[in-house]
């Protein structure tokens, strides 16, 4: 699926942040954990929605408490 986003919805005061944010020798560990089943991350996604509405992702980031939102997956 392919989806249009325009970079000045993502500019000015928001944030991004992904799981390439890392020491480069943490990423095999944290893969083995998650692997392993020693952690788990389930408890912190709150929402799950589609790539194509990640303006309702954001609005609800800026908003956080209002939304209970914690951690948001897009899924293309």
């Amino acid at each position: 699926r392919e989806t249009n986003l325009r970079m000045t919805d993502i500019g000015g005061e928001k944030s991004i942040v992904s799981s390439a944010n890392n020491k480069y020798g943490d990423y095999p560990v944290a893969v083995d954990l998650l692997a392993s089943g020693r952690v788990e991350v389930e408890p912190f996604v709150t929402h799950v929605m589609d790539l194509e509405d990640y303006e309702e992702a954001m609005q609800m980031l800026q908003n956080k408490k209002e939304h209970e939102a914690v951690k948001i997956v897009l899924i293309p």
